[in-house]
């Protein structure tokens, strides 16, 4: 595979850029952190930069990514899953594959930035081109939403923190497969100089400019407050159980009508189910 001679330090820049937006892990450092690369083919614990690089390397600097947020501590509250993360990031994937044309799928990013901009203070996002889409990049300030007695009834509220502020902020022109699965143990971000394989693909094989991962615009280093977002989420949220009741009170009409209760089905019914849903599907 011929790759770009400048293609190291290019990664290496990425790299520590992105590095820029994400939260720490636990002790202050941003280190440990996970990384995905297509050799990989799954997340791995790296302790360093050089570390990470040398497993980009090995990739050939394909779809490389760091991950966002550090490991969720082992605590047991809420359901037996507390997270005890801020959703301190928003990542928001806007595909092409979503869109008729490229001016529809340049509208929809143009609003996004606007929305970001107008929601959260004058904000102003990291944008990714990835050779399928843009994803948009805007750290925050945040607290943990579980420890906030109005959140406190919902299941999971700072994850699911990430799922609405992407549907908002976008209008709802997100990538919904993305928007559904999107937790704080998948938020991969991609690494600018590294190279999209399925581009390459599509490419004849060939790392050039159609396949390279690009910064289009720099994040201004502000971090604002979701604050300015938190009604309009429990509103959202409130909503949200409302139609869940309505659906099982539903369905529980439907078999007690016709004596066929299921109880294992009532059962799981009540348990939330925390993350991995498309895999549990």
């Amino acid at each position: 595979m011929d790759l770009p001679i400048d293609i190291r330090k290019k990664v290496l820049d990425g790299s520590e850029f992105v590095l820029m937006h994400c939260i720490p892990s636990e002790g202050g450092s941003i280190f440990p952190r996970k990384i995905y690369t297509h050799n990989l083919g799954c997340q791995r614990e790296v302790y360093d930069i050089n570390e990470a690089m040398h497993y980009f390397e090995k990739s050939c600097y394909l779809d490389c990514r760091t991950r966002a947020y550090p490991d969720q501590p082992a605590l047991t509250k809420y359901f037996g899953v507390d997270n005890g993360i801020s959703p301190s990031l928003i990542m928001i994937d806007i595909d092409k594959s979503q869109f008729p044309t490229d001016r529809a799928h340049k509208t929809a990013l143009s609003k996004t930035i606007t929305n970001i901009r107008e929601m959260l203070g004058g904000a102003h996002p990291t944008v990714l081109w990835t050779g399928n889409g843009y994803h948009v990049i805007q750290p925050v300030e945040a607290v943990v939403l579980e420890e906030i007695k109005e959140f406190g009834e919902f299941v999971q509220p700072s994850m699911n923190f990430l799922r609405f502020a992407e549907w908002k902020l976008s209008n709802g022109k997100m990538d919904t497969q993305h928007n559904r699965t999107i937790s704080f143990g998948n938020c991969l971000l991609r690494i600018p100089g590294s190279h999209n394989s399925k581009c390459m693909a599509a490419n004849g094989g060939i790392a050039d400019e159609r396949t390279e991962v690009r910064v289009t615009q720099k994040w201004d280093g502000c971090r604002p407050h979701i604050k300015s977002l938190l009604g309009s989420y429990y509103a959202y949220l409130v909503d949200q159980k409302q139609k869940a009741k309505n659906i099982v009170g539903d369905e529980r009409v439907w078999y007690t009508d016709k004596n066929q209760v299921i109880p294992w089905i009532e059962n799981l019914v009540r348990i939330p189910l925390p993350d991995y849903r498309k895999m549990i599907i």
